[in-house]
């Protein structure tokens, strides 16, 4: 299609192809008619001299602007290799939106007290990846309770827990560059759990049965081996949290929790 519309001219790469283009005394001819171009004489100057004058006051204006610049501390700009400020473009934007999806687990272990058996919190999560450093989502969480002791293990349902986060990847201030701090991240988020045996679907109607969270911590991401696949690696990460509204709970909870999670 481009070559019907752009065929290749005759004589391609010949002197004959030459023919029809103007020659250099025909482009100061016209540069000298179309141009104020005169001599100390008043007569027709010189189009060539004319031209370099001007590129000579271009070239002196830029050089007062680069002086400019560098008296008001903005680095190389006396130089061709300006600095350019510390900006990565959003890899994300490039994904279709599954590829921007990151489906994950995590696992929380409660000890027995006076209102609660011993209990895991398991939680699936779905986060959307707006930018390399952003992540948002939900999730969803269901307890199982394992009873009071060795000598008393029952199984039970313990509840279930609802789930919106945020995660921001920590900057690295002093730049260290350490493994550490590559995959620390800031997170933060709110909760919904539902701690009683659950009995029948009517008890989730009752609102304030509900018990809310307001959660922000650290999460360390790393990377494990995969204890399925021999020689693939998955991304596991540990959670510290902080309740601010344990205070408010009854009965009462703690108000740092724990968790370990896997990327799925």
């Amino acid at each position: 299609m481009l070559a019907v519309l752009f065929p290749t001219p005759e004589h391609y790469g010949t002197p004959q192809s030459l023919g029809g283009l103007q020659s250099r005394a025909a482009v100061m001819q016209t540069i000298q008619q179309r141009l104020p171009v005169t001599n100390t004489n008043g007569g027709n100057g010189d189009p060539a001299q004319y031209l370099q004058q001007q590129i000579q006051q271009a070239q002196s204006q830029l050089a007062e602007v680069k002086d400019k610049l560098n008296r008001i501390g903005i680095q190389g700009a006396g130089s061709s290799d300006m600095a350019i400020p510390d900006f990565k473009p959003n890899g994300q934007k490039t994904k279709s939106f599954l590829q921007r999806i990151e489906l994950g687990a995590d696992v929380q272990t409660r000890r027995s007290d006076y209102f609660f058996p011993v209990t895991t919190e398991t939680g699936l999560t779905a986060g959307y990846r707006l930018t390399d450093k952003s992540v948002v989502g939900i999730g969803l969480s269901g307890k199982i309770g394992w009873g009071r002791d060795w000598k008393h293990i029952r199984l039970t349902g313990e509840g279930i827990g609802l789930r919106v986060y945020a995660d921001w990847k920590a900057p690295d201030l002093f730049k260290t560059n350490s493994r550490f701090m590559a995959g620390l991240w800031f997170t933060a988020g709110a909760e919904m759990n539902y701690n009683r045996a659950i009995e029948s679907f009517s008890v989730f109607k009752n609102y304030s049965s509900w018990t809310k969270s307001a959660l922000a911590g650290l999460k360390k991401k790393y990377s494990i081996s995969s204890p399925v696949k021999k020689g693939k690696k998955l991304e596991g990460n540990l959670q510290v949290l902080y309740d601010f509204l344990y205070r408010q709970h009854v009965p009462p909870t703690p108000a740092l929790m724990w968790r370990v999670g896997y990327g799925l």
